[in-house]
């Protein structure tokens, strides 16, 4: 099986970001480091106790990063489920990007 690579630097840096622009996510770690890619799924809670995801496609590095953000429509009703689908989401984009992804 494949291992994933869990970049924690990274993951601060992206948390640090959203918090800047005023998203409140939790904190824990989710993000997934995918070949070129970093997975970065950022959940929130809404008023009335659901989740919305969205979640960051990140890759490159210096000033030819690029960073794509697919915001999400479903809610969900646990945390969980929503960075489950967060992830899905990114991985079908990157497997449609370039093939199939290579899991480091």
């Amino acid at each position: 099986m494949p291992r994933l690579r869990v970049d924690r630097g990274a993951a601060s840096r992206a948390t640090a970001r959203a918090v800047e622009q005023g998203i409140s996510i939790d904190t824990s770690t989710d993000n997934l480091e995918i070949g070129k890619y970093l997975v970065s799924p950022l959940v929130k809670q809404l008023q009335d106790g659901h989740y919305v995801a969205s979640v960051s496609i990140r890759s490159g590095r210096g000033s030819a990063t690029h960073d794509r953000v697919l915001r999400l429509v479903p809610r969900f009703d646990n945390r969980q489920a929503a960075v489950r689908y967060a992830t899905d989401h990114a991985l079908a984009w990157i497997g449609a990007s370039q093939g199939s992804p290579t899991l480091s």
